[in-house]
């Protein structure tokens, strides 16, 4: 048995699942106005006239945030399921299929006004035929014009020997009676839309919650080798999309070019001192990996480490192994975008989302990398649809290739301003609000990418915060990498792509930009002495006219061929890996963009700011050329 409260404004679900008895709809809601009531006006004369459970049904994608929840979740069920990894006694692979319909019950008298509170789409009357509906019914009171006691009673009077859901009680804002201490499983909320939402999300996901942390639980008492570590840490990741909250008020960032950190800066000094130590970084949020020369003795540097820095490696448990990181720059939301005219050539990169100029919308500018653009003044270009040739879109005002970022701003020419298609797009193609986040990475879990030659991918932070000392341009901060979890997060010419991840929240009207790819990172096989390259600005300009992208690799170790290699053998058990797995060591080097439209707008001059597209209407979670909304739910 749980209880729940509301303390300044925010709710605080913990929940049982009590299903109510299906019944039939009635055939009239009732229509009547919510009764005006003087401030402290009681009604405990208040009758209940009837105490029949009515249903509606909804399709799933009413409620955003459990819809994405629930693709994610059956995505990574089919994976593993094809993947033919895990036993069926692990992780259940039967999931549910592609669409459920949601069923709400609702006892007592409603109106119209107090269904919108739940949802502007109209919910169905009639069970559909032929469709899975979701195991769980949270079933609703709304108090409306009863007394607090009256409507306390009418929900737990339901009859829910059989099945279980959660009961929910929606205390009217026309009656002011105090709440008691709450004592029994009745979650109690004011007629507030988002507190609603967010209730009955919350109770649709539990059963995924549960189903997660079982299969979490599972995979640690078995253990399958490598593989497991992959599907556990996108578990952890669809998890942490589960937990909603409210967005948090953003914090200042005093110097746009240096990252707020995890890792003090005396253990980075003394790994960046170390000639054995090539890489190093907080990896799933657990543990601290470091990429070292076959030549070091691992003991030995755990030991120096561990009595150095014992505060540090108490909550992020050292983890050493054999390796080097070598990043091929990628060069290749979006389109492709060229540094030159010439249509032979590959696609340079990809264009990843535009920022306009604050209170002079005109001035577009699109967002790709420095080493796409390495020089100002160059010109870019894009496909022309209409003869398939290139066209000038603008010209490079801005770019910046540093410790923080691989960044480069295009301004729009104003003759083709008004062709931009500023509205950024999620995974599904939605227009949306975007947000820059500038928070810890830690809380993120699941994210997305639109690439010039993958498109939409998806992955997940291993790595919130690392270090290479092997890149061709130096160390960096406020590096981080992702694992996709299908395939590679991103492939050549998807250089600029914007990451992002879902919020979580109930309206899903908004995501998260994170950061930008500039790099793919995938461990050598062997490790070698390695001459650290470093281009020259001619080269850079070289580099993205036309050939491959490993290239510039094999320049820097012509030596050691082997380093280069793309496929991979397993390190952990010596034998070649199966197709699914032969690109378990690569990753998506990003980096955080805060920082770098920081520098922009710093760049420009005082009084320049930029911003992503913010101001769809949040009435509804997302726009679509195709999308409706006077439409029944199911």
């Amino acid at each position: 048995m749980y209880n729940t409260y509301v303390t300044d404004d925010v709710f605080m679900p913990v929940f049982c699942f009590v299903q109510a008895i299906p019944s039939f709809f009635s055939k009239e809601i009732s229509k009547k106005k919510n009764v005006n009531l003087s401030a402290c006006q009681s009604s405990h004369s208040e009758t209940v006239s009837s105490s029949k459970i009515q249903y509606l049904y909804y399709k799933v994608h009413t409620f955003q945030h459990f819809y994405y929840i629930y693709k994610l979740t059956r995505e990574c069920t089919l994976r593993i399921s094809g993947e033919n990894r895990c036993p069926s006694s692990i992780i259940e692979t039967d999931f549910e299929p592609k669409d459920v319909i949601l069923k709400i019950g609702i006892v007592g008298a409603f109106t119209e006004e107090n269904l919108r509170f739940i949802s502007k789409i109209k919910g169905k009357r009639k069970s559909p035929k032929d469709q899975t509906v979701w195991k769980v019914t949270p079933l609703l009171c709304f108090q409306n014009d009863l007394d607090l006691n009256s409507a306390k009673e009418l929900l737990r009077q339901q009859d829910t020997s059989e099945k279980t859901s959660d009961k929910i009680l929606i205390k009217s804002a026309n009656v002011c009676d105090e709440i008691d201490k709450i004592t029994d499983s009745l979650i109690i909320i004011d007629e507030n839309k988002e507190d609603i939402a967010r209730t009955i999300t919350s109770c649709f996901e539990e059963p995924i919650i549960q189903m997660l942390q079982k299969w979490l639980t599972n995979l640690e008492t078995e253990g399958l080798g490598k593989h497991t570590s992959r599907v556990v840490a996108e578990i952890k990741a669809i998890s942490k999309q589960l937990t909603l909250n409210e967005r948090n008020i953003r914090r200042d960032v005093s110097d746009p070019s240096i990252c707020k950190t995890l890792v003090p800066g005396d253990i980075k000094d003394y790994l960046f001192g170390k000639s054995d130590v090539n890489a190093f970084g907080i990896w799933n949020n657990s543990s601290f990996k470091i990429f070292v020369k076959t030549t070091t003795v691992k003991e030995e540097l755990e030991g120096e480490l561990v009595e150095r820095y014992h505060n540090f490696f108490k909550y992020y448990p050292l983890d050493i192994e054999f390796g080097i990181l070598i990043e091929n720059p990628i060069l290749k939301q979006g389109d492709p975008i060229y540094a030159d005219d010439c249509c032979e050539k590959h696609p340079t990169g990809t264009l990843g989302g535009f920022v306009m100029r604050v209170n002079e919308d005109r001035k577009k500018y699109a967002l790709t990398c420095n080493h796409i653009f390495p020089s100002r003044n160059k010109m870019a270009y894009a496909d022309d649809s209409d003869d398939g040739a290139r066209r000038q879109i603008g010209s490079c005002v801005f770019t910046k290739n540093d410790m923080s970022c691989d960044f480069a701003a295009i301004e729009m020419n104003d003759t083709i301003s008004n062709k931009c298609d500023v509205t950024f797009r999620r995974d599904d193609g939605k227009g949306i609000n975007a947000h820059l986040y500038d928070e810890n990475l830690e809380d993120v879990g699941i994210v997305h990418k639109i690439g010039a030659t993958t498109g939409v991918t998806q992955g997940y932070i291993l790595s919130s915060e690392f270090y290479n000392k092997y890149p061709a341009e130096g160390n960096r901060e406020c590096i981080f990498l992702v694992k996709g979890t299908h395939g590679n997060f991103s492939e050549e010419g998807d250089s600029g792509s914007l990451v992002f991840s879902r919020p979580r929240s109930v309206q899903q009207n908004y995501v998260d930009i994170v950061g930008m790819v500039y790099a793919k990172n995938r461990k050598a096989k062997d490790d070698v002495e390695t001459e650290v390259y470093n281009r020259t600005d001619k080269e850079s300009e070289q580099l993205h006219a036309n050939h491959d992208i490993s290239t510039e690799v094999e320049n820097a170790h012509e030596n050691n061929p082997q380093n280069c290699t793309p496929s991979l053998s397993s390190e952990y058990d010596g034998t070649t890996t199966a197709e699914n797995d032969q690109d378990d060591d690569e990753y998506s080097c990003c980096y955080r963009l805060h920082t770098a439209l920081e520098l922009f707008e710093e760049d420009q001059g005082q009084g320049f700011e930029v911003r992503f597209k913010d101001d769809l209407s949040l009435s509804s979670p997302a726009t679509s050329s195709s999308s409706g909304s006077d439409v029944e739910a199911v």
